[in-house]
């Protein structure tokens, strides 16, 4: 008995459809096959959920950039390019206060074995022998389960970068 989804993808592809949608389809069948010698499932509601929460990212990202550029000084700026033509001196623009820093202090110390484990945990190359990759920023299985999200992984990133500038000064 014949599948109605393989009835519906041999219609489209002896069809007369875009040779692209073909080709996308094609590819999306060899990995759907791949995944099911393997035993693996496909779970279209985990794919949406996925992009559901990548939009809610990016709604997120939309609202700190809005922030951020209310916090910025107005600068008149053919005001500062013609006084810093005139005295010789390099423009400079006023910085951008900030909020969260408010001990002075920008790196952070970390000790050795924190260092290598935020490292191993970031790398692609260490998450992959566990069967773990980034897709879109986040860190996720082979079922597209969530091990990580984006602002988890960013946040471990940015905790390593502190830390690196901490060790520049």
């Amino acid at each position: 008995m014949v599948k109605e989804s393989e009835k519906f993808y041999h219609s489209i592809i002896v069809g007369d459809y875009d040779s692209r949608l073909k080709r996308s389809l094609e590819s999306i069948k060899e990995v759907c096959d791949e995944r099911e010698k393997h035993g693996g499932r496909i779970y279209v509601r985990t794919y949406v959920s996925l992009l559901e929460e990548q939009v809610r990212d990016y709604e997120e990202q939309l609202r700190i950039l809005k922030k951020l550029f209310m916090r910025i000084t107005p600068v008149e700026i053919d005001k500062l390019i013609t006084e810093a033509f005139l005295d010789g001196t390099q423009l400079t623009l006023p910085p951008i206060s900030n909020e969260s820093s408010n001990d002075g202090h920008n790196g952070i110390s970390l000790s050795e074995p924190a260092r290598r484990a935020l490292e191993k945990i970031t790398s692609e190359t260490h998450l992959k022998r566990f069967r773990l990759s980034l897709y879109k920023g986040r860190v996720v299985n082979e079922m597209m389960r969530k091990f990580l999200d984006k602002e988890e992984y960013q946040s471990l990133l940015n905790i390593l970068a502190m830390e690196g500038s901490n060790l520049e000064t």
